[in-house]
C-alpha cells in the first residue's frame, strides 16, 4: 500500500485514529487514504480484502461528551469509495473519541461508536 492506510471494516478504532493522525489540519485540503475491509462472499470464499482508495478531511475543532464533560476534540470526515462518509472525532493526542456513519437515506438505523468511560493519568489528554 503507497498511502496511509487502516482498516475499514471490521471498523477498527486504532486504524481511524492513526489515520487521522496522517491527515493535513487544514479544512480546505484532503489526504489520500487506502483502507482495508475484509468481507466474507461465501464459504468457498471465506476472507476477501477489499483496498479502497479515500481521502480524510479536517473538518476543524469540536467539543464532544465524555461521561458528562465536555471534551476538546478534533473533527475528521473520512469517505472511500462504495461506503458511507465516517465523521471521526479524535482527542488531541489521537486517541479517538467516537465515529458517527453517515449513511445518504434517512431510513437507516443510526450507526456509532463512542468512548463512553476514559480513566486519565497525569499529563495524559
Amino acid at each position: 500500500m503507497e498511502k496511509p492506510f487502516g482498516f475499514l471494516w471490521p471498523i477498527s478504532a486504532f486504524s481511524l485514529s492513526s489515520i487521522t493522525r496522517a491527515a493535513e489540519r487544514d479544512r480546505n485540503r484532503f489526504t489520500r487514504v487506502q483502507l482495508v475491509s475484509i468481507e466474507q462472499p461465501s464459504d468457498q470464499v471465506p476472507v476477501m480484502p477489499m483496498i479502497l482508495d479515500g481521502q480524510v478531511r479536517y473538518l476543524g475543532e469540536d467539543k464532544i461528551d465524555i461521561e458528562g464533560q465536555p471534551r476538546r476534540a478534533f473533527k475528521f470526515s473520512i469517505k472511500a469509495m462504495l461506503s458511507p462518509e465516517l465523521i471521526v472525532w479524535t482527542s488531541p493526542k489521537g486517541l479517538l473519541l467516537g465515529v458517527s456513519v453517515q449513511h445518504e437515506g434517512k431510513d437507516w438505523p443510526e450507526e456509532s461508536m463512542k468512548l463512553i468511560h476514559l480513566h486519565e493519568f497525569a499529563g495524559f489528554e
